[in-house]
C-alpha cells in the first residue's frame, strides 16, 4: 500500500522533563514548547513549527512603514558619499 503523504524532513528533537513540564526542542530551529505530557509538548512543537513556516505577521508595522530619511524620502547615496569621502563621488558631480 502506498501513501500519498510526503515524509517530513528529518530533524532532531530533544525531549526533556524540566520543572514539572515536558519540554520539546527542535534542534534545527531552536524552537521549544512545553506541555504537561510528552505528547502535549510534541503536539505544541509541531503546531509552532507548522505555524512558523513562512509566516509573516501582517500587523507588523515594518510592512506599513514608509521609508523616511532625515529630509524625507530621497536618494541618500550623495549623503553617504559626502560622509565617507568628504565629497560627492566624481561621477555625481
Amino acid at each position: 500500500m502506498s501513501s500519498e503523504a510526503e515524509e517530513p524532513p528529518s530533524t532532531k528533537i530533544t525531549l526533556t522533563y524540566e520543572g514539572g513540564n515536558w519540554v520539546a526542542r527542535d534542534d534545527d530551529t531552536g524552537m521549544t514548547r512545553e506541555g504537561g505530557s510528552r505528547s502535549e509538548a510534541l503536539a505544541a512543537l509541531d503546531a509552532a513549527i507548522e505555524g512558523a513556516a513562512g509566516a509573516v505577521d501582517p500587523d507588523d508595522p515594518f510592512w506599513d512603514a514608509d521609508p523616511v530619511a532625515v529630509d524625507g524620502p530621497s536618494d541618500l547615496s550623495a549623503s553617504v558619499d559626502d560622509y565617507l569621502y568628504g565629497q560627492r563621488a566624481p561621477d555625481d558631480e
